[in-house]
């Protein structure tokens, strides 16, 4: 209660007796005698709000008294003069806190929710709440209660605008409702069409209104090239704007919006676009030729929703066979494949040329494949299809090698990458780029298979040569390059930078494609980047932050495509395995496999996906199973030609203390190997096959320089251990030190290596397997059938371990090894 109203529930005898002075001084010895003996801390928010009398308790407690005075204010609040003296004589410690930057917005947000958040919901949150608190909880609780912020495949995602017309902030709503009508009007231009340029916000609204806006503070003008951009001054005021706008006031707008961008020309990137949609949303009929240019723009690229709704508009219009081309391939990215698969049987080619039944073999072929799952079916219709292309080359149609036949030959390579047929993915897809007549479309997916496939191989070097090949054949001979295909091309090139063991440039790449990503609210790109984001951290060891990137990645791309993005989807949940079995998380891995399993069945995916199940034999304890499991894996890559892949399974073999079976296969690696990974992981198995503890901690210096954080650590570790075992005590302890700091930056990420850095236990390699089995509670059978010996086998090895413990149960050893 403030003291001013105190003042007045006192008797008057009390004012003549006390006086104002005494009563402050009996209120702070009664403060003080409360918390005896604790000092008392008095806390006051918005202290710029208290009254005069309030104030003077304040000021008293802060200045003649042991009580410790927390208060909090506002930036340019002035309040009551005996605050502002606190402040003035440095009576209080004054301490400005910053907005919170998207990182705490994010951490606070999931915090709250409990769980992993979409990239966009953090980047929209902290545009809204400008990193403020008190707007950022309203934000969250509102969304919340109103069913718009919801969780689908385990992310949290928005549906919507965050704010609706009844749940707007009271300063917001009191603010346009303040408004004149043609300042408020010229508001709504701006909320539906943001942003637009200068000159076209010049034609549209009266020079005076944009001066009153202008003094209103509600819009701001910002250099875009040599173009001027103008948009509200704050994303709250746009979706509180657009929350009330009618559906009859939004056709009327967007109409005025689609006459504008008309007169201009459409000369700007983009403006095809937002014509084709402002005319649809204005009622009105496009030109089917507009239509289907806006259904191929990068915006639409990244809204199938948008997309397909284009090309539907388009072939009603009589668009034709094109815009049902079009519409189809929106479908399959929307998970639609059988309405897709059912247009496609609608049409009719007899009368069709080369070139249109190629495309329509093409699309078909492609949903076939990804949106169906019928492999083999669209292998067969691009084979007939390339046969149909070479038999019209009598009649003075293009032979094979020509672009028809190129962009065949490019679906072709993406089929055998995907089926993990990595090497035959290399040599399609080289010869597709060595010919000269390929379309600039057709050049820029082979070439992000080229790039990728490449990298697999172990030709780091090669596949960041496709990418500034295809980046420079595009922009010469074809105009601009599309954002779309530059950033599908730049994807690659980060991936090229992960494999090659260049992890800064390949951050830098993956950070800012992400961040263009959320500019353009394109939740595929930025699905494809969480994951290269989500590599990325597993790469560095960075355990607990790959696993939000990967979860992120799956829920994104599974959204956005649900069953053409399954390759994608399975590709990150192999990753998310391989993360969650070094964080220990038994019941994520298992989920993890066996949800990439049911979407790609067979082969496909192999590179990864037999490492996520030796990491998950390894987190239950099964080192036998695993070491096994990566030498199959070796093997089954070796036959694909994934040899990157295959160094990398071989190299997990190392970290599990078996060298040996693989030195020889990784030295070819090394050999050939054009990146930074192959020459360390020979390094690292001659070491640890010698038993050389001075090479092991060369090679955890070398990881170390790359960032790999935990294999780093991994490699000290062991070099405590050979120093150890060879009695060199300083050299063990300098090891064991390093591997304690590396292991330190890897959140939580554990493995067999990283044991060997503390105090040793005086077991042998097999005995501390069987025993850490024994003490995660499987019986002397179940041991038997992991580790591929008897149970009498099992039984010794056990009592063994009891006697140099000094224990004689499993109770005990649990004690032992958690």
């Amino acid at each position: 209660m403030p003291l001013a109203a105190l003042n007045h529930l006192l008797p008057e005898r009390v004012h003549e007796v006390f006086g104002w002075s005494d009563l402050l001084r009996r209120t702070a010895r009664d403060l003080v005698a409360r918390g005896h003996p604790c000092r008392v801390v008095v806390a006051v928010d918005d202290v710029h709000l208290l009254d005069e009398a309030s104030a003077a308790l304040v000021h008293h407690l802060a200045t003649a008294s042991p009580v410790f005075v927390l208060a909090t204010t506002r930036d340019g609040e002035p309040g009551p003069d005996a605050v502002r003296r606190l402040g003035k004589d440095h009576v209080l410690e004054e301490l400005a806190l910053a907005p919170l930057s998207a990182n705490e917005v994010g951490a606070a947000v999931r915090r709250v929710l409990d769980g992993p958040v979409s990239g966009s919901v953090v980047h929209r949150l902290t545009a809204l709440s400008g990193g403020n608190p008190l707007l950022l909880t309203e934000l969250v609780d509102t969304a919340l209660a109103e069913g718009r912020l919801t969780r689908s495949a385990g992310l949290w995602c928005l549906s919507g605008l965050w704010v609706s017309a009844q749940s707007l902030p009271e300063l917001v709503r009191d603010r346009l409702s303040r408004l004149h009508p043609d300042v408020y009007a010229a508001t709504e231009l701006l909320a539906l069409g943001e942003p637009l340029g200068a000159a076209d916000v010049e034609a549209m609204i009266p020079a005076e209104v944009v001066t009153a806006a202008e003094r209103e503070g509600l819009v701001v003008a910002s250099p875009s090239g040599r173009r001027q951009q103008v948009r509200l001054v704050h994303p709250l005021y746009e979706e509180a704007v657009r929350a009330a706008i009618t559906p009859l006031r939004a056709r009327a707008i967007y109409r005025q919006l689609a006459a504008s961008v008309a007169a201009s020309g459409a000369r700007r990137r983009g403006d095809v676009l937002r014509l084709a949609l402002w005319s649809l949303e204005g009622g009105q009929t496009a030109d089917p030729e507009l239509l289907m240019r806006a259904a191929r723009e990068d915006g639409a690229l990244y809204d199938r929703d948008t997309a397909e709704r284009l090309a539907r508009a388009a072939e009603e219009a009589g668009g034709g066979l094109p815009a049902r081309l079009l519409r189809v391939d929106a479908l399959r990215w929307l998970g639609r494949a059988e309405e897709a698969d059912a247009l496609l049987g609608e049409v009719d080619l007899r009368t069709a040329g080369p070139e249109q039944r190629c495309r329509v073999a093409a699309v078909r072929a492609s949903n076939l494949y990804f949106g169906l799952n019928r492999s083999a079916e669209a292998e067969r219709v691009v084979g007939e299809a390339r046969e149909g292309v070479g038999a019209h080359a009598l009649c003075g149609a293009p032979e094979p090698g020509s672009d028809l036949c190129s962009e065949l030959d490019a679906l072709e390579a993406e089929f055998r990458f995907n089926a993990g047929r990595v090497g035959e993915a290399v040599d399609l897809s080289s010869d597709v780029l060595s010919r000269s007549h390929v379309s600039a479309r057709t050049y820029a997916d082979v070439a992000v298979i080229a790039t990728i496939a490449r990298a697999f191989s172990g030709q780091t070097d090669d596949a960041g040569t496709v990418v500034e090949g295809a980046l420079d054949y595009l922009g010469q001979a074809h105009g601009d390059v599309s954002f779309g295909a530059e950033q599908r091309l730049q994807l690659s090139r980060c991936l090229a930078h992960l494999h090659a063991g260049r992890l800064e440039p390949a951050g830098r790449l993956a950070h800012e494609g992400y961040r263009q990503a959320l500019e353009l609210h394109a939740e595929t790109p930025q699905g494809q980047w969480a994951l290269a984001l989500g590599q990325l951290a597993l790469a560095r060891g960075q355990v607990a932050t790959a696993r939000r990137w990967l979860q992120e990645s799956a829920a994104l791309i599974e959204a956005r495509s649900p069953t053409l993005g399954r390759y994608g989807v399975a590709y990150a949940l192999t990753f998310l395995a391989e993360a969650a079995a070094l964080a220990g998380d038994h019941d994520a891995v298992d989920a993890a496999l066996t949800r990439a399993d049911t979407l790609i069945p067979g082969t496909a995916l192999l590179c990864n996906r037999e490492r996520g199940r030796v990491w998950a034999a390894v987190a239950r304890g099964e080192l036998t199973t695993a070491r096994r499991l990566s030498l199959d894996s070796a093997d089954a890559l070796a036959r694909r030609r994934a040899h990157l892949y295959e160094a990398k399974a071989c190299h997990d073999l190392v970290r599990l203390g078996s060298p040996k079976p693989v030195l020889e296969r990784l030295d070819r690696f090394a050999a050939r190997d054009q990146g930074r990974f192959g020459a360390i992981y020979a390094r690292h198995a001659r070491a640890l096959a010698v038993g050389d503890g001075c090479d092991l901690s060369e090679v955890a210096t070398e990881l170390s320089g790359l960032g790999a954080n935990l294999h780093a650590a991994e490699a000290a570790a062991q070099a405590c251990d050979a120093h150890r075992r060879a009695g060199r005590r300083a050299g063990a302890a300098a090891a064991s030190e390093r591997s304690r700091e590396l292991a330190a930056l890897c959140e939580g990420g554990h493995t067999p290596a990283l044991a060997l850095a503390g105090e040793p236990l005086p077991l042998t390699p097999r005995e501390r397997e069987i025993a850490t089995l024994a003490a995660r509670g499987l019986s002397n059978r179940d041991i038997a059938e992991a580790v591929v010996v008897s149970e009498r086998t099992v039984h010794n090895h056990l009592h063994r371990a009891y006697a140099k413990l000094g224990i004689n149960s499993r109770r005990q050893l649990r004690s032992i090894l958690p």
